[in-house]
Parts: structure tokens; sequence; C-alpha cells
């Protein structure tokens, strides 16, 4: 590198740190200001407190990271502070400015109401949530190396691809039998099917990795491989509506190309964006709501009739309804449990921690346990999220609101320090210490697997079984029995 190419990089990474330090000093300005000439409990003050604040904590782990010449998508404190500032710091002016833009989302702005009530100290409690989180990934997991010990083998890409070609139909099978015919398999043994299931997007994942790589014309199988994993994937999410499923394979390609350009696919997403929130998004929320037909060709087919007949506005609506209300309005939640928590009910204490393990019990090894997921949901119904005859399973009880319920800001703090310090121990073991290209793929398929950002104590017993699985199944997978290629554990390049 040239000096000039040198000075250049230095000046794109100060960038960031002096974009940090502006957004802070506005920070302590506005509340400098707050205490003669601003209403301290003015939602406009407490929602742009709480976007600043975030995104100050998010320049500094980004400038960090570039200044550590590191992956800002793969590095933890950059990673999961980008995420934290899309959900939670945009989240604090979604809230409170939603009743201003122009739609009708009746479910939606009732949520937006009343989240907005108690915005001020929502919002204050998820800078703490941040902080914690940003404290954690900056803590150094030296200590944890004598524990866990780096996960390397003679690899042989050959008999890779030849398994592979095996391993991919098979789990395309089974994720066709745990969505569409789940009564097939026992239901103590359903989730480890699963699991092993989705491998498959991991295995799909290097192919993808390893074709921008190199690209070469045995790469090109690879990718023709893996692009028919990710589409038969999504196809099987489609009869039943569920969004995830349908785009949750399509994120492999977002995975394998920010672990190795480190930067975004501006392009790609420029362009699939429009798609995803005019068409997509509305047309798999039409196939989920029509529950009045068991055919799912029937569904698919209404769906679709109704879309046709919709305006632009209208599909841009029922996008916000499901997409913005979910991903891009993180403190709703903290808001409104906030609200009742410990004002009007008392504070859990250990008992969310107790019901989240007995969650991640093995059925197969305790058939009689009950529904924890039931019970957890009884914390939403109380404070108004969930009606009383509502049995959903997601979305309504995030990391932080389940740490805060617990002990208040002093647990929502330190949680935070753990679940932070977790990615950072994983980055640590998976990324800098191990084979790269797996390890890279496993640890970032398992952060972006939780979107509802999921509590440590869910996340930890997930994440066992899940290394569990998927390690074993990638080493069987690619061993060399006549040597092979180790490779540089920390580098991007495998070929």
């Amino acid at each position: 590198m040239t000096v000039l190419q040198n000075s250049q990089s230095r000046r794109t990474d100060t960038k960031y740190l002096h974009i940090a330090v502006g957004a802070f000093g506005l920070v302590l300005v506005m509340v400098l200001m707050s205490s003669t000439t601003v209403d301290l409990n003015s939602t406009d003050l407490a929602a742009w407190f709480g976007f600043l604040a975030i995104l100050a904590m998010t320049l500094w782990a980004v400038w960090r990271a570039r200044g550590r010449r590191e992956n800002i998508w793969v590095e933890p404190s950059s990673l999961f502070m980008l995420f934290y500032f899309f959900r939670y710091g945009i989240g604090c002016l979604t809230i409170n400015y939603w009743d201003q833009i122009p739609f009708n989302t009746p479910g939606l702005d009732k949520a937006m109401l009343v989240s907005k009530h108690n915005l001020v100290y929502g919002s204050f409690l998820t800078v703490v949530g941040g902080l914690g989180l940003l404290a954690g990934t900056l803590i150094p997991a030296l200590p944890t190396r004598s524990i866990l010990p780096a996960i390397r083998w003679q690899i042989s890409w050959p008999r890779f691809w030849q398994h592979s070609l095996i391993f991919l139909p098979v789990t395309i099978v089974l994720l066709l039998m745990v969505s569409l015919r789940p009564h097939l398999i026992p239901l103590s043994v359903r989730y480890i099917v699963l699991l092993i299931a989705e491998v498959g997007g991991i295995v799909a994942c290097v192919g993808i990795i390893r074709y921008l790589d190199s690209g070469s014309s045995m790469q090109r199988k690879w990718l023709l491989l893996s692009l028919t994993f990710i589409f038969l994937s999504a196809l099987i999410g489609v009869p039943v509506g569920m969004r995830g499923n349908v785009l949750k394979p399509f994120f492999l390609l977002f995975i394998a190309y920010t672990a190795l350009r480190g930067r975004l696919p501006k392009k790609a997403l420029l362009l699939l964006l429009p798609l995803v929130v005019f068409i997509v998004f509305p047309w798999l929320t039409l196939v989920k709501e029509a529950r009045f037909s068991p055919n799912p060709v029937s569904r698919v087919e209404y769906a679709t009739q109704e879309l046709g007949q919709m305006s632009t506005r209208d599909k841009l609506e029922l996008a916000s309804w499901t997409f913005v209300g979910r991903f891009m309005a993180g403190p709703s939640l903290i808001s409104r449990f906030s609200n009742f928590y410990p004002q009007v009910i008392p504070y859990a204490g250990w008992k969310p921690l107790r019901i989240s393990l007995e969650m991640n019990l093995p059925r197969l090894l305790f058939p009689s346990k009950g529904n924890p997921g039931a019970l957890l949901n009884e914390y939403s119904r109380r404070v108004g999220i969930i009606g009383e005859r509502d049995y959903v399973t997601s979305a309504v009880f995030d990391a932080i609101s389940g740490y805060y319920i617990m002990f208040g800001p002093i647990s929502l703090f330190l949680f935070c320090v753990l679940q932070g310090y977790l990615f950072r121990v994983l980055y640590d073991w998976l990324v800098v210490r191990s084979f790269w290209v797996f390890g890279v793929v496993i640890y970032l398929y398992f952060f972006w697997s939780s979107p509802d950002f999921s509590a440590i104590f869910v996340q930890v017993p997930s994440l066992i079984r899940y290394l569990m699985i998927s390690i074993p199944i990638c080493y069987f997978l690619s061993r060399s029995n006549a040597g092979g290629v180790s490779g540089h554990p920390s580098t991007p390049n495998i070929t």
C-alpha cells in the first residue's frame, strides 16, 4: 500500500470518529439545553437523544473496527451496533413520528401511539442496553482461549463438493417435512431435524464465498448449487406465508458478500429493496392471512389476485405494517413494558430466566415439559401487547425487555454486557482462531438467525445445540483423509 493510499485510508477512518464525536457533542448540548429550554418529558427530545446516542456509539464502533483493519460486518462491536442502530436507534424516531406519516395501518398506529406515551423512559433504557452491548463486545476474550481450542482440520474441497451434492438435497427434503408435513417427524426430535436441515444454509454460504473469492469454473458450480438450495428453501416457506422462512435463505447472499468484501452490496440492495417492499412483503402477508383455505395453492392464488388489485400506497401500508413494525421500531416493546414495571406490576425477578431455560430443554429427554413460550407470552399479555386470545410465538418479547422486567435498568445493562461478551468470545474463537471460511459463516449465521434480538438465556442453549450439530457436519463433509488445505485461520483468501 502506498503512502497516498495510507493517508486516504486514515482520513476515511478518522471521518467516523469525527462524526461520532459530533453526535456525542450534539447529545450533550441537547441534554444541557433541556434543563432550561426544553421540557424533559418531551418525546421529541427523548427520540432524538436515543437516536443520536446510539448513532454515536455505532460510528465509534465502526471507526474502531476500521482503525484496526477489521471487517465492520464481522467484528462484534461494529456488527452489533450496526444492527442495534437499525432496529433501536432508528426505531426511536419511527415511534415518535409515526403519527405524522399519512398511512392507514390501524393495528400498527395504535401500537406506536401506546409506545410513544412512555418513549422518554423507553429511549433511556434503549441507550442503556446499547451501552451494555458495546461494553460487552469490548471485553477481551483471552480468558476463554484455554477452554475453547481453535477448530481446524485438513480440508479437501473436492470431497466437500461431492458430499454437498448429497447433503443439500437431503436438507431440502428435511425442510419440506418440517414445514409442510411436521406430523411425519416425532415431536421429540423435530427441533434436531430442523437444526440439521439448517446446516444446509451454512454449506450453501460457504459455496457462495468460494465463488466470490475466485470465480473459477469449479466455483461457478458451487454458486449454481448454492443458489438452487436458496431458491428451493425459499419456496418451501411460500405456502404458509412465513416471511422469515422465505427471505432467510436469500440472506445467505448478504452474509457471504459482507463477510468477504466487508461492505454492503449497495447496487443489489437498491435494485431489490423496492421489490421486497412493494411486492414480496405485501404478497407474503396476504398469503399468511388467507387462512380460510387449507389449500396452499388457493392461498397463493388469492394473495396474487388481491395484490394485483392494490394500489402502490396500499402495498406500502401493508409492507410498513409487517416490516417497520417488527424490525424498525425496537424501542416499542421496552417502552410498553417499562410503563407497567415496576409502577403497576412488580419486577419478575429470575422467573423469565427459569422459563427461558425450560424452553430450551430437549423434548427428547423431557417429553412431558409444558409450553414455556406460552408462559413468556403472559408477560406481553399483561401489558397489552397481545390480546387475551392471541397465541403468537414471536416478536413480542425481545432481549432488552426480558432483561428489564427482571430487576430494572441494572439487570438490563448487566445482561446486555454478557450478551455482547458472548459474541466477542464467538468471534475470537470461530473467526480469529479457527479456520476462517467455516468459522465466519457459522458465527454470522447464528448472529443473524435472531432478527428479533433474543435474550442470552435463550441464545446460549440454542447456540450449544447449533454448534454441536453444525461443526461436526462441516467436519465430516470436508475432512480430507489424505491431507489437504488447512489455510491460515484468519484470512479470507480460501483458495
